[in-house]
Parts: C-alpha cells; sequence; structure tokens
C-alpha cells in the first residue's frame, strides 16, 4: 500500500515525445487496434438477453514519465519542473460499468486496459471489475490504475482465434481464476457480484467474452 501521497502525486504524465522505451512492431500488433472513444458504450449479452453497459471514460494512446520514488512508501511529485526518469510508450483505456451505483466508483469498480513499456519490458495487463478472485495489482504506478489480470507467463492460456458471435478474434488469451466462490464486492455502492471466472480477451479489442460460476455466458455485441 502507497501512503504519503495522493492519486495526482503518482500519475504517470502524458505528454512526452520520442520516449525512451518505444513499442517494437511486433508490440504494437498487440495492443489494442480497435478505435475506442471517449463515451461509447460496450455492450455484452447473456444467453437470457440481458445486457451489461461499460462506458468508455478515458483513451490514452501516449508516451507517459516514470517517476520514481524518493523513500518507503512515497512517490515524488511529478510536477514542477522535476525531469522522469525514462519515458515510455503505453496505452490505457478505461470504461465504467453503469449497471452499478453511478454516484460513486472506486477504480477496481471499473474496466481498464493497459499495454506499456514502462522499464523497457513490454507488459499487458487489465482490470476487470467482476473478477471472483482478488488480486490487487497494478498496471501504471498510482491507485488510479489498478489490474487484476496479466499476460505473464503461466497466468493465461493461448487461444488463437477465437470467435463471439459472428466475428472472429485473432489474438484471444482465456483467463481462469480456478475458483467457483463468489466474492462481495469491497464497494458498498456496488450492487453486483463478483462471480466472473473466466474471460477471453483479445489483445486487438479486449474483452470479448466472459463466464459467470453458474455458466452463464457473457459475450461482447462487436460495435459496428
Amino acid at each position: 500500500m502507497i501512503s504519503g501521497c495522493s492519486e495526482d502525486d503518482v500519475k504517470e504524465q502524458c505528454n512526452f515525445t520520442n520516449p525512451t522505451y518505444s513499442f517494437t512492431e511486433e508490440q504494437e500488433e498487440k495492443s489494442i487496434s480497435y478505435n475506442y472513444f471517449e463515451g461509447q458504450i460496450i455492450q455484452y449479452k447473456n444467453d437470457n438477453n440481458e445486457i451489461l453497459n461499460f462506458e468508455v471514460i478515458e483513451v490514452d494512446n501516449c508516451a507517459r514519465g516514470y517517476y520514481p520514488i524518493s523513500g518507503p512508501g512515497f512517490f515524488l511529485s511529478s510536477g514542477n519542473n522535476r525531469k522522469p526518469q525514462h519515458t515510455f510508450d503505453s496505452q490505457v483505456i478505461k470504461m465504467t460499468l453503469l449497471e452499478h451505483d453511478t454516484n460513486s466508483h472506486t477504480y477496481r469498480e471499473q474496466m481498464h486496459y493497459y499495454v506499456n513499456k514502462s522499464h523497457s519490458s513490454f507488459k499487458q495487463s487489465l482490470n476487470f471489475p467482476l473478477w471472483n478472485v482478488s488480486i490487487n495489482g497494478f498496471g501504471l504506478s498510482g491507485s488510479q490504475n489498478p489490474a487484476n489480470l496479466f499476460l505473464r507467463e503461466n497466468e493465461f492460456t493461448e487461444v488463437g482465434m477465437f470467435q463471439v458471435n459472428n466475428m472472429h478474434f485473432n489474438k484471444v488469451v482465456k483467463f481462469d481464476s480456478g475458483s467457483n466462490q463468489v466474492r462481495n464486492s469491497s464497494s458498498t455502492t456496488s450492487n453486483l457480484l463478483h462471480n466472473i471466472n473466466v474471460i477471453y480477451y483479445d489483445q486487438n479489442f479486449g474483452v470479448i467474452r466472459f463466464d459467470e460460476i453458474d455458466g452463464t455466458i457473457w459475450e461482447v455485441i462487436y460495435p459496428e
């Protein structure tokens, strides 16, 4: 847990050019290529024709600056005239789940996608708000950038091509929590349980399908 700082103190600035660590062509192909835009609604429908709506609230494709910590539990502010330790290519897409109480959201109750090359290594991760296992990781520095699923060795299964409705996706991986337990929300404003234990994620689009513990399947309605 980071103490002694606010969210703004640890936010990696998104206003640089010619980053120290740039995506390679191969890494660019693993970034999300679908053209999300703020205010867009992404829908998922289940077998009973029920729909969940995610609204896109942030889309950033840019070079960010990394500011190291100044001591245990403290981040140096990225403001004023301080220079970052390095800069790096990044992609961040954030969505809020409209079926939650819209008056108040914690960051972990949102869906986030991260692709970045901080510290020279290529990283992909996401935060899925209904995941049934509690994993308090981060896609980028700062409490506003949580992640609970990571495309790291032994943490996902390669699927490759996968069809949802009539749409074909070519770079799909599968996450399986290995648990059939339903987890209650840590947020007092949330009205949905954490009951998803399987996710299909396309590296060029994002989440295309997720399965409930009871077998109910939710699939994306691909936006035309």
